[in-house]
């Protein structure tokens, strides 16, 4: 059996209630290949007065995570810079330099996030008291396969609908049912080659390395399960 890695599908669900309304290429269909960034749906924002009020609410509640990740952000700034200095003087260790590294990092990746939201937002609420919107474009988060779209174009959705699914497929798991009295033959250790029953003799077969994944078994079968990564570049 190829299933589809743990952690390699998406769900995109939608930011506010709205109506779909498909993007210039038309919305892609379910089994299409999708680059990061590209337009699957646009939404167009309920401006009812339950829609303003959740605008404003979630506009106010992104200005606040934009002051607290830029509140983080500087104060990871001071440590990584104040690590090195340490280190530079003799007092201080690499580790620590690391791990201020690490923060630091990770608090530029969150003010990165909070501020694109802010910018989204700031950019949706437009005129409201006008009662115009802009629509948001509702993008492929990273290269894969549409696995499923869930709503049309033309459709009214509430906050939090499914829209549809990206699965990377770069990377497959390869799952193999073994025999419990087989294991202790078994390097589990090595790779394994994966090919086509049918294929002529002297193929040259892909190689599969085995990877950690949750236990699984059949104990009907009295087969233990294990697990190897197949790459798909071709």
């Amino acid at each position: 059996e190829v299933p589809v890695p743990v952690g390699q599908t998406i769900l995109v669900a939608a930011p506010l209630g709205g109506t779909l309304k498909a993007p210039a290429g038309g919305v892609p269909k379910a089994g299409s290949a999708v680059k990061t960034g590209q337009p699957v749906f646009q939404l167009t924002p309920l401006l009812s007065p339950d829609g303003r009020a959740t605008l404003s609410a979630a506009l106010a509640d992104a200005n606040g995570q934009v002051n607290t990740a830029k509140a983080s952000f500087d104060l990871a700034d001071i440590a990584l810079k104040r690590a090195e200095r340490v280190l530079k003087e003799g007092a201080g260790s690499q580790r620590q330099v690391d791990e201020a590294r690490a923060a630091f990092d990770v608090a530029k990746r969150t003010l990165d996030a909070t501020t694109a939201r802010q910018t989204i937002l700031n950019k949706v609420v437009g005129d409201a008291e006008g009662g115009t919107a802009a629509p948001i474009t509702i993008d492929a988060p990273e290269d894969g396969i549409l696995r499923v779209v869930s709503a049309l174009s033309g459709q009214t959705v509430p906050s939090g609908a499914a829209l549809f699914e990206v699965v990377d497929l770069s990377n497959v798991w390869v799952r193999v049912p073994l025999p419990v009295g087989d294991l202790d033959g078994i390097d589990r250790t090595k790779p394994a080659q994966v090919g086509k029953l049918s294929a002529p003799p002297g193929t040259r077969l892909p190689s599969a390395k085995p990877v950690v994944a949750p236990p699984s078994a059949h104990p009907l079968a009295a087969s233990v399960d294990l697990f190897f990564e197949l790459p798909t570049a071709d």
